[in-house]
């Protein structure tokens, strides 16, 4: 990633993190070695067309989370195995304790809240 507080060096790192799934974002020095690496590896083996796809992806399953699951189950690669990072077993990744407590004082974690 980069250095906290800092901008990242150009466009392209500024966009590759912004398609980061939320949470690596979020608590980036809990996943920057339990997650964030491998996604990084799998997106930086990425077409520009693919990542363009990708995002077209992210942009249908949050769309239509009823029909997420079935969505996800149609994918090939190399965006099945990516998904897995936004969506775990095609579900909405579970809140870590610090995110239940931003969510009570009613803060926005980024997540839907399930199906819709």
């Amino acid at each position: 990633m980069f250095p906290s507080g800092t901008l990242p060096p150009n466009s392209e790192d500024f966009l590759e993190i912004l398609s980061m799934p939320d949470r690596y974002i979020i608590y980036r020095s809990h996943y920057q070695n339990d997650g964030a690496r491998d996604w990084k590896k799998q997106f930086r083996r990425l077409s520009q067309e693919s990542k363009a796809q990708l995002l077209d992806i992210l942009h249908e399953l949050n769309a239509a989370p009823r029909e997420r699951l079935q969505h996800i189950s149609t994918l090939k690669r190399p965006f099945r195995s990516i998904i897995e990072h936004y969506y775990p077993g095609g579900e909405t990744p579970p809140r870590s304790p610090n995110e239940e407590e931003l969510v009570q004082q009613g803060v926005s974690v980024g997540y839907d809240s399930g199906p819709g």
